[in-house]
């Protein structure tokens, strides 16, 4: 985060993580924070849609901005988040693995 926010020529310091931190629940802890869980863990429980549907449910993200996919959050997480009936095409795409072949270990 410091280095994105350098790089974007934002002032965001150390004690800006420590107050988020205090307030933003701590929503999966993979791989290398863990070496039971990996990216691909994450993937399918929901992946980072599911994630930032947890944050939405839980009023610590603004949903109505824009994303490079929808019109908004809101819309994205309408389709994508796991959580809120999804289509057998989500159910699907959070199934894949490497050659459409879901395995139990990482990549």
């Amino acid at each position: 985060l410091l280095a994105a926010a350098q790089e974007g020529q934002v002032d965001f310091t150390m004690a800006d993580i420590d107050r988020l931190s205090r307030k933003v629940p701590q929503l999966c802890k993979v791989a290398p924070n863990s070496p039971l869980y990996h990216m691909e863990d994450v993937h399918r429980a929901g992946g980072i849609m599911g994630i930032l549907g947890e944050l939405e449910r839980g009023g610590l993200i603004n949903t109505d901005l824009p994303t490079v996919h929808s019109k908004t959050m809101q819309e994205a997480l309408q389709v994508w988040d796991i959580m809120r009936s999804p289509t057998p095409e989500v159910v699907e795409f959070y199934k894949a693995g490497p050659a459409g072949i879901p395995t139990q270990t990482a990549f």
